[in-house]
Parts: C-alpha cells; sequence; structure tokens
C-alpha cells in the first residue's frame, strides 16, 4: 500500500512538473490609439506687462487677454507699469522668471526692451507684442499686433471730408490737438492727409499739445480765443477730444465739430446724443488681444510664421453706425 502511494505522488510531481515547463498561451492587449490634445490638454502660461490701466484702452486690452486664455485653458500672469519706462522692464525680466511660456508686451517703450528681448531669447520664450511703438528694427520678437496710426488717422480725416463736403463745405479751418510721441504725430498726418485725399481743402489754424482732459481744454481755451471760426477739430486721443468739448461748450462756439481717438464711453455717448463730438476713432484692444493668443496657440502648436508688423483694422464710431475702412473708402 505504501508503495502504490509512493508511485502515485511521484506520478504527480512528475505532471506539475512537465506543466510548468510547458509555454504558456499568449494573450494581446490592444492598447488605444494616441490622438493629438485638444485645445484644453495644450496648457499654457501667459506673462503680459502692461503700461497702464488708467485708460480704458488698456482695461480693454487686459479684459481681453483674461477672457480669451481663460477659454483656452491657460494661466494669466499680469503686471502693470504705471506708465513708467524702467517698471516695464522689469516687470517684464521678473516674469521671464516666472516659468512661464510666452511673454506679451503693451508698452509705449519699444525702443527700452532690448534687454528684455535678449533675456527671453536666452530663456527660449517667445516674445509678442501689441500696440507697441518705436519698436527697434533687430528687436527679437515674433510680431506686433497693432493698428497703424497714420491709416487710423487717415481713416477718421476721410469720413470727415465726405461729410463736410455733402454740406457744401469746400475748406475746413483745423485746429489738432496731439501728443509730443509719434504715436499723435502719425495720427494727425493721417488725419490730414485723409481730408485732402478726401477732396477738401484744408486751413491749418494750429496744432496743441497736452496730457490730460484739463490740459487740452486750456489749449483749446486759448485757440477759441484766438480764432473767430474753428470748423473742425481733431483730438488725437480721447482726453483731447473730450477736453476740447467741454471748452467749446462753455464758450458757446456752435460752429465747431470735434473727432476724436480711442472711442471711449464719454465719447461715444456725446457722439450718440448729437453733440457737436461727431465721431471717433476707435482702435479695438481687447480685439487685439483675442488675435494674440490666437496667434501664440498657432506659433507653438502649428509652427505658423508671421511678419513682425501686424495690422489690425481700426473703425469710425459715428451717430449713423461704426464703420470699416473698406465701407468708408468706397464712398
Amino acid at each position: 500500500m505504501k508503495k502504490t502511494f509512493s508511485i502515485f505522488v511521484l506520478f504527480m510531481l512528475i505532471l506539475s512538473i512537465l506543466s510548468a515547463c510547458s509555454t504558456p498561451k499568449q494573450v494581446e492587449t490592444q492598447l488605444p490609439e494616441q490622438s493629438a490634445p485638444s485645445d484644453g490638454e495644450r496648457k499654457l502660461t501667459i506673462g503680459f506687462s502692461l503700461i497702464t490701466q488708467t485708460f480704458p484702452y488698456y482695461v480693454q486690452m487686459l479684459e481681453g487677454m483674461k477672457s480669451a486664455t481663460v477659454e483656452k485653458g491657460w494661466s494669466l500672469i499680469y503686471t502693470e507699469a504705471g506708465m513708467d519706462v524702467q517698471k516695464t522692464i522689469n516687470d517684464c525680466l521678473d516674469l521671464l522668471q516666472k516659468d512661464i511660456d510666452v511673454l506679451v508686451i503693451a508698452s509705449w517703450y519699444g525702443d527700452s526692451l532690448s534687454e528684455v528681448f535678449e533675456q527671453a531669447k536666452k530663456e527660449n520664450i517667445p516674445v509678442f507684442l501689441i500696440d507697441t511703438g518705436s519698436l527697434p528694427p533687430d528687436g527679437d520678437y515674433v510680431t506686433n499686433i497693432g493698428t497703424e496710426n497714420f491709416d487710423a488717422g487717415f481713416l477718421g480725416g476721410y469720413w470727415a471730408a465726405k461729410e463736410f463736403l455733402a454740406q457744401g463745405k469746400q475748406t475746413v479751418k483745423l485746429l489738432s490737438l496731439t501728443t509730443s510721441t509719434s504715436v499723435g504725430r502719425d495720427r494727425v498726418d493721417g488725419f490730414l492727409k485723409g481730408l485732402e485725399e478726401g477732396g477738401l481743402q484744408v486751413e491749418k489754424l494750429n496744432e496743441v499739445m497736452g496730457d490730460s482732459r484739463e490740459s487740452y481744454m486750456s489749449s483749446c481755451e486759448d485757440a477759441i480765443t484766438t480764432y473767430d471760426e474753428i470748423d473742425l477739430v481733431f483730438g488725437a486721443n480721447a482726453q483731447a477730444g473730450l477736453g476740447c468739448y467741454d471748452s467749446i461748450v462753455a464758450a458757446k462756439r456752435t460752429e465747431v465739430r470735434i473727432i476724436g481717438f480711442d472711442g471711449e464711453l464719454d465719447e461715444q455717448k456725446l457722439i450718440d446724443e448729437g453733440t457737436q463730438y461727431i465721431a471717433t476713432i476707435m482702435q479695438l484692444p481687447k480685439g487685439m488681444a483675442e488675435e494674440t493668443i490666437k496667434n501664440i496657440e498657432a506659433f507653438l502648436y502649428e509652427g505658423a510664421t508671421f511678419e513682425k508688423q501686424t495690422a489690425f483694422q481700426a473703425v469710425l464710431y459715428t451717430i449713423n453706425g461704426t464703420f470699416s475702412s473698406e465701407e468708408i473708402l468706397s464712398k
């Protein structure tokens, strides 16, 4: 009996060894196909240096950056320079140390950004600009999106020429209010060119500068005292137009018409009410910011390339509606 049991145990042991040494059956598993990352998975951190939030123009630009980055699921870190050139530079250099993927700058001081461009290149961080003037020709940035100030001024001047001609007026006496920057200069030059190419003869009375609504009001008061007749005032920014409006209303100079620049809400309200403030040239800062986010995505994920300057059209706000350059120039 013990012998039989031993033989049985030995037989079972041999079967176990043979089973262990046999080749197991292969089981195939199919991995899911990998797809390209969706927009929500393209997580980027954008650093944004903003020159100021004092003016509604830049407030709208910041709103555009916030909404566009939220829509993409990206993060936004922004700074405000308080219109100070050195703070702009320091803000940008600080942002470059915050693990950002892209630096966006909206500044008045493009010619002072060389150090920022150099540092961004070292950090391998692309730089995009919004409406930044006076840029160095060798600046290392992807593109600067913005409105050509001369072209925007031309738009307003051409429209004004057609309006005055329709009223039977062939010549206008013009007072222009500008700034000490190239931006103001380009806007005034464009406006004058638009008046002339629109078929109107222009008698230039004077050109005065200012930096606030109050200073423009004071300059316009002096002009009203000096000139018995003023047909048209062009303000190269909203503060210029609004300051002059304050002075002509106080002086009851009903013959004066004003065209401003910036499209601020105070300007739009006066235009809608049918006052002597007849139009304002509007850049679209929110649209520029949103387009910048689209350009960043195309640059990083699609290999898109851009010209150094990306033009963004201005429009003209009037009591009869908002008009593009194509609509105005086709008249």
